[in-house]
């Protein structure tokens, strides 16, 4: 195993979960598909995205009918659901977009321990999320439903992108 690019993975992964946390809250108060999706969780809801075996993950908070990103750590974090990358190399090909959601659910890569139903909630919302980010080529690969993007939800990307800082 190559030390070095095994620490680029990582700080990579670490980097890509962040922004993913970030964009989630900020996507999470602008378009009306996440509200919805996210008014189906109870409040206080905590979704936890990590990588065995050691981290790093993510954390995000349910409040009203949005999520509050509560930030990355290298330690392994419960919640009412945990989103289990099987591996460093499987997390960094499925938050770099090498590889889709739906794809390494297939291929194991990811498993869940939670509620199967708000497992799919959060999900569906990550989906949006990666809509707003990844430009529509890259995203047509990465998602299994084109997310449309008429000219004001084109208007809320341009605002998620201004607020989230690079």
């Amino acid at each position: 195993m190559n030390y070095g690019s095994n620490k680029f993975k990582r700080s990579t992964v670490k980097f890509v979960m962040g922004l993913l946390g970030k964009a989630l809250e900020k996507v999470s108060t602008v378009d009306e598909e996440v509200r919805n999706e996210a008014g189906a969780l109870p409040d206080g809801f905590i979704a936890v995205m990590t990588i065995l075996p050691n981290g790093p993950s993510m954390r995000a908070k349910k409040e009203g009918d949005h999520f509050k990103y509560l930030g990355t750590s290298n330690l392994r974090e419960d919640g009412d659901l945990v989103v289990m990358f099987k591996n460093l190399e499987s997390a960094f090909m499925i938050l770099t977009g090498q590889l889709s959601t739906h794809r390494a659910y297939a291929q194991h890569r990811v498993s869940v321990k939670g509620d199967i139903v708000k497992a799919m909630i959060f999900t569906r919302c990550l989906n949006v999320v990666q809509a707003y980010l990844f430009p529509g080529p890259l995203a047509n690969l990465v998602l299994k439903r084109k997310l449309p993007m008429p000219l004001n939800r084109q208007l809320k990307r341009l605002q998620v992108f201004l607020t989230l800082p690079f």
